[in-house]
This record gives structure tokens, sequence and C-alpha cells, in this order.
């Protein structure tokens, strides 16, 4: 499950959460407002105690695989182009799943955790999968 949370005012900020099951760990990112970017990647215990930062990579949206064991996120390379990759739940085995040019983005694992669906240039509504090892 994906939320995005919006406060608005004079000094607006924006965070992206996912959170794996009930009481789960949470994962978020604080947008920066100077670039539009949210860095780093975080995850918290759901009473906000135990914040460890899992990547300092700038993106925006990330899921936790159903058993909670890997969560995939969307991150920025610095020609702009945006990569999907996942993690294990304290930001190690860090494997990069997508490449090339354009937008990769909003991962989303598969009930059984196999796969993960993304949108590929999101203009036209593409949607993708890439199996995961």
């Amino acid at each position: 499950m994906v939320l995005v949370l919006g406060v608005f005012g004079a000094a607006a900020t924006t965070a992206q959460a996912s959170f794996h099951g009930r009481n789960g760990p949470i994962t978020f990112r604080r947008v920066d407002p100077a670039t539009g970017l949210g860095v780093p990647l975080l995850r918290v215990r759901p009473d906000g105690t135990h914040v460890k930062v899992l990547s300092h990579r700038p993106g925006f949206f990330s899921d936790w695989r159903a058993d909670g064991r890997r969560i995939a996120f969307d991150f920025f390379q610095p020609d702009g182009d945006e990569q999907i990759a996942t993690a294990n739940r304290n930001g190690g085995d860090l494997r990069v799943l997508t490449s090339g040019p354009g937008i990769h983005e909003v991962p989303s694992w598969s009930p059984d955790g196999r796969r993960i669906a993304f949108a590929r240039d999101i203009r036209r509504g593409s949607v993708w999968t890439v199996q995961v090892r």
C-alpha cells in the first residue's frame, strides 16, 4: 500500500510512505523543497522509533514485498533517468532491476513476490513488469 501525504501552507512539504502489513515497518521519503526530490529513503517503526536510512539515492516511491523481507523503490540517476531497485529490509543487498533511458517509477510487488510492476513513460500510461530473482 502506498500513501501520498501533502501538507499545504507557506512551508509546504510532501512525503510518500509505504508500510508492510499491520504494525509493520514504514518506509518514507521527505521531499527536499529545493530540488523537489525525495531523499533519503527511511524506515521507521509504526510508533516513530528506530529510524534507519535505507538509501541516499533520491526518488519518490517505495513498496514492501508481502513477506516484509525486501523493499522496492525508484531512484534518480545523475543523468536524469529513473530506475527501480530492491534492497533488503536494512537497505543492504541492493539490486538494480531496470536500466536505460527514461523514467521507471512507482514500483509495486506482485502478491507472490516474483514480479514488480512499474510505470514506464507515465504520459502514455505504460505499465511494465520485471521478474525479481
